[in-house]
């Protein structure tokens, strides 16, 4: 996200992934962060 300046659309371009699984990881590594 750094590198796409918070730019979800251009970070999944960048990782060569769907905007779309992009959000689901950020999600599903946000909920990891608050269990622990």
């Amino acid at each position: 996200m750094r590198l796409a300046h918070g730019n979800v659309s251009q970070a999944a371009r960048l990782l060569g992934i769907n905007r779309t699984t992009l959000y689901n990881r950020m999600e599903s590594f946000a909920k990891e962060q608050n269990v622990s």
